[in-house]
């Protein structure tokens, strides 16, 4: 302990009043300067979390627009895998059927070709192309069915 140290000890225990306000400006004037400090580096740590969310923010706004992005093309996915209502004339076969035959739109109406030997299903392929004015055509291994388009208007079959 230096000698003025020792001084101010004793000047304490002689008068005890002085001692508390002196401790007590000394000890508010500490206690300012660590306060001060600590606030400076609470403000510094902040400012650094500030920077790290606008950080976070953009990657986030950049994963919402790729998640948007996958949701569209899954979306799309599950649209093309789902099955497609039939169309004319392919709707009017039953799905035993449709499933063994090829339907090409050509001009002036649609040929449909067997993936398959018919066997017995032929008739039933006939007996439906007929009922839709359609026909067989012979050409050997080109053999198909020709359905002609239906009349505009509403009209009778050909």
């Amino acid at each position: 302990m230096s000698e003025a140290e020792g001084k101010k000890l004793n000047e304490y225990v002689e008068k005890p009043e002085k001692a508390r306000v002196e401790l007590t400006v000394e000890a508010l004037m500490s206690l300012s300067t660590h306060l001060s400090t600590a606030l400076h580096h609470v403000a510094n740590e902040l400012k650094d979390v500030a920077d790290e969310v606008r950080a976070l923010r953009k990657t986030m706004s950049a994963m919402y627009d790729v998640v948007a992005d996958l949701t569209t093309v899954m979306r799309d996915y599950v649209e093309a895998q789902r099955p497609k209502e039939p169309s004319y004339p392919e709707s009017e076969f039953p799905k035993c059927l449709r499933a063994i035959l090829d339907f090409r739109e050509v001009e002036g109406g649609w040929e449909v070709w067997p993936r398959e030997y018919l066997g017995d299903r032929f008739r039933d392929v006939v007996a439906i192309v007929r009922k839709l004015g359609g026909e067989y055509i012979s050409k050997g291994r080109d053999s198909h069915f020709f359905i002609p388009k239906k009349p505009e208007g509403g009209g009778e079959k050909r």
